[in-house]
C-alpha cells in the first residue's frame, strides 16, 4: 500500500494499514449479526484506512471529520479510497463538529493526533460526553492513542472497554457506551435527567 508522511509520521501506509485491518477485524468479531448503518471517523490521516471501513461494512454510510484541508485535498489526490465512493467530508475541528451532528452511528473511530500526540480531546470531558450521545446504545467505540494507553482511563468513565491491545507501537480499545447510571458508579454523574442530555460532570 502507499505510503503518506506527515512532518515524518506516517499517516497512511503498510503499518498503518495493518493496525487498522486488525483493528476491523477485532470490531467484526465483536459485532455478530448487528447492521452497522452508519459510522463515524475522526481524524482522516492519509486516508487510507477509508477504503478498508468501507469494504468491511459495505452498507453503512461513513461521515469523516478532519480539521486539515490540506489532508482532505491529498486524500482527494491519491484516491485511497477506490473503487469506493469518497465519504461524507466535514471539514472542522472535532469538538465543534460534533455538537452539530444528528442522529447517532453505529460505530465511532477516534483516530486524532498533533503528529505523534494524541489530541487533548482524547480526555476532554465535553468531548467524550458529545461521543457518548452520538454512538447508539450498542455501538461501537474504536480508538487508537499510540504509546498513550494511559488515555484509556479516561474513556472507561463513560463507555465499558470490550478489548484493548498493542499492536505494534500502537494502543487500541474496543468500547461500548454505558448508561447515565454505569457513569455514575465510575465517578460521573448527570447534570439534567436522562434522555434529554446526557451530561456529565466529575464527582470531587
Amino acid at each position: 500500500s502507499r505510503q503518506v508522511l506527515v512532518e515524518g509520521i506516517e499517516q497512511a501506509g503498510p503499518e498503518v494499514h495493518a493496525m487498522w485491518k486488525h483493528a476491523l477485524e477485532v470490531l467484526l468479531r465483536y459485532r455478530g449479526t448487528q447492521r452497522i448503518k452508519k459510522i463515524l471517523l475522526l481524524g482522516l490521516g492519509g486516508g487510507g484506512e477509508l477504503k478498508m471501513i468501507s469494504r468491511s461494512f459495505p452498507e453503512a454510510s461513513l461521515t469523516v471529520v478532519e480539521h486539515d484541508p490540506e489532508m482532505i485535498a491529498l486524500a482527494k489526490e491519491l484516491k485511497l479510497y477506490a473503487p469506493y465512493s469518497f465519504p461524507t467530508m466535514i471539514c472542522d475541528d472535532a469538538k465543534h463538529a460534533l455538537k452539530n451532528l444528528q442522529g447517532e452511528f453505529d460505530v465511532i473511530v477516534v483516530d486524532l493526533f498533533r503528529g505523534e500526540v494524541p489530541s487533548p480531546l482524547s480526555t476532554d470531558s465535553e468531548f467524550l460526553r458529545s461521543v457518548h450521545e452520538l454512538l447508539s446504545p450498542q455501538g461501537y467505540l474504536l480508538v487508537n492513542v499510540y504509546k498513550n494507553k494511559e488515555i484509556f482511563t479516561s474513556i472507561r468513565t463513560a463507555f465499558h472497554s470490550l478489548r484493548e491491545w498493542l499492536f505494534g507501537w500502537n494502543y487500541v480499545g474496543l468500547f461500548q457506551r454505558k448508561t447515565v447510571e454505569e457513569c455514575a458508579v465510575s465517578g460521573y454523574r448527570p447534570l439534567r435527567q436522562w434522555p434529554d442530555l446526557n451530561t456529565f460532570e466529575s464527582i470531587p
